[in-house]
């Protein structure tokens, strides 16, 4: 259950908003740019302007060994490297369900390829797929500085704000009614702009502000008029809102920022890239200092959600073997599923103990206990079912077996009913055998070192 959570939880909490197109003056560098392929170890990238690979570095030690064997890789795509790096990080045995498959960039590179994050994350997909390895990834694109230093050719009353990014608006952008700016570009296969609409391959509406920042872009592709993302920004450049569409036009990625102080937090929402319906929702920062919320859907298990609820209101952080570290502590787990199931889990870490309240309607089964989170021993309450036609129950107090009763079993061919109960020190202290047949019963009686005081038949069938 642990890993299973771990594995939710990083494919959710590590989620970031990847930020949309860019005027190419800010997005490109002639020297083409560097990326980390980070798994259970670090490996940089290398690429030039056409996005092939010139070099690739160990960045952490126990990388070397794959990079040392690795060859041929120049002039390669950086797709076609980083599959091969992962196929061997895999084949070295450091791919596990709990391991995050990370791509991150240097600032103000451009991406290696067009449509990079997608096609990697296919390519990465199959590759996991067909050596039937559990890893999950993640695509952060390029994060990109913009100016904030108020321009010294404009007169000190027009000069913009030092929190307010600076942004040229271009001289074909028109003026709105309501004061703002609004400039549509056609962009090439590398997000540049181009005055041909024959060489478009998307079309790129911004919006800037009267006092020149840039509010929002939209992106979409040319031919189809698919959207493909948008971008809201605050006056400092920092993500305020977005929004993801694949190839088919399905939104798979929304993102909405609670403040300007940090814009990770805020409220992260996934989408399956093939029906469009909800994956999961992550909630970090709220300002009302509210726990951070994990949600995840799916569609197996007849349509599971599953929500994670931590004690700080921030991202929360994770150790090399996928655990939470800092302040950041599993406060709740709630499952809950169509078919009217659900179990909710209750941490305590002073106490180390968890409690559970569940009801699973296929094998009509109830559950309300407190278990020790170690060893998952219960420690007080109940579980009940009712399992083809036989109903059991058990209770637990102070962490021994108080009651335990079987009603509708069978007994060398006869129907009976099975009652137990205990002494305090976890020893039976009595038990009964009920025959339906006739009424009668076996009944015996211990005393606490398990020596028997009484015992009594009334039934024939004994």
């Amino acid at each position: 259950m642990r890993k299973r959570i771990v594995h939710y939880l990083m494919m959710l909490l590590l989620s970031v908003m990847l930020v949309g197109c860019n005027n190419a003056d800010d997005t490109t560098t002639s020297e083409g740019g560097k990326l980390y392929l980070n798994t259970s170890s670090v490996i940089s990238v290398t690429y030039d302007a056409q996005g092939k690979v010139t070099s690739i570095t160990a960045e952490s030690d126990n990388a070397k060994d794959i990079v040392a064997n690795f060859k041929d890789f120049e002039n390669k795509t950086c797709t076609e490297v980083l599959v091969e790096l992962v196929e061997k990080v895999g084949e070295a045995g450091h791919l596990e369900a709990d391991t995050a498959i990370k791509i991150t960039f240097d600032e103000n590179v451009s991406l290696p390829e067009a449509d990079f994050e997608e096609t990697i994350q296919q390519q990465l997909q199959d590759t996991l797929t067909e050596n039937e390895w559990e890893a999950t990834i993640k695509v952060e694109a390029p994060e990109i500085i913009v100016d904030t230093k108020p321009s010294e050719n404009k007169p000190e009353n027009e000069k913009e704000s030092e929190t307010e990014a600076i942004v040229k608006i271009p001289e074909e952008a028109v003026l709105q009614a309501d004061g703002t700016y609004i400039y549509n570009a056609y962009l090439d296969n590398s997000d540049s702009i181009t005055d041909s609409a024959e060489n478009a391959v998307f079309d790129c509406t911004y919006i800037y502000s009267a006092d020149s920042y840039l509010i929002s872009e939209y992106n979409i592709w040319h031919e189809s008029q698919i959207p493909r993302f948008y971008t809201e920004y605050y006056p400092d450049g920092n993500v305020k809102a977005s929004k993801k569409w694949n190839g088919d036009g399905i939104l798979t990625r929304e993102f909405t920022s609670f403040h300007n102080e940090n814009t990770q937090n805020g409220i992260t929402t996934e989408y399956d890239s093939t029906t469009g319906k909800i994956k999961s929702r992550t909630t970090e920062g709220n300002p009302d200092g509210s726990p951070a919320t994990t949600e995840q859907w799916t569609e197996e298990n007849g349509g599971e959600h599953v929500m994670f609820v931590y004690d700080s209101p921030y991202m929360v952080q994770f150790d090399s073997d996928g655990e939470p570290i800092g302040e950041a502590t599993l406060v709740e787990e709630r499952y809950t599923l169509d078919n009217g199931a659900y179990h909710y889990h209750t941490y305590d870490y002073q106490k180390n103990t968890m409690h559970t309240i569940g009801y699973w309607p296929d094998s009509n089964t109830k559950r309300d206990m407190v278990t020790n989170m170690m060893s998952d021993s219960p420690i007080e309450g109940y579980t009940e079912s009712t399992i083809d036609g036989i109903y059991h129950r058990q209770e637990w107090k102070n962490g021994k077996k108080s009651f335990d009763i079987s009603d509708g079993g069978n007994y060398m061919g006869y129907k009976v009913k099975d009652t137990t109960y205990y002494h305090t020190n976890g020893k039976v202290k009595s038990f009964e055998r009920y025959f339906y047949v006739d009424g009668g019963h076996y009944y015996v009686e211990y005393d606490e070192q398990g020596n028997e005081t009484f015992s009594e038949i009334t039934t024939s069938y004994y």
